[in-house]
């Protein structure tokens, strides 16, 4: 896990041209996007991604949530779980 300076730093991004207050959320939501963005630009990317539409499961982005004792390293002590969202029919 590697905090929102760590990544601009390592993407060379000037002091002031991030937003460092996004979640985790908002951040999965933005690495997804992106993927997808990278995989539209091949014709296998492509092919990759009407499969995955035609056969995968959509993704749902869920709100962060707290770690024990508010303490943000700790949440890597819990367990990271997939669940089915038969609801909103994703994952």
């Amino acid at each position: 896990m590697a905090s929102s300076d760590r990544v601009a730093e390592q993407l060379h991004l000037g002091t002031g041209t991030y937003n460092n207050t996004l979640t985790c959320m908002d951040m999965n939501k933005i690495a997804y996007e992106t993927a997808i963005q990278y995989l539209n630009r091949t014709s296998a990317g492509q092919e990759a991604l009407e499969r995955f539409g035609e056969r995968g499961r959509p993704v749902c982005f869920t709100p962060d949530f707290d770690a024990p004792g508010n303490i943000g390293p700790l949440w890597v002590m819990n367990s990271m779980t997939i669940k089915d969202d038969v609801k909103n029919q994703c994952l």
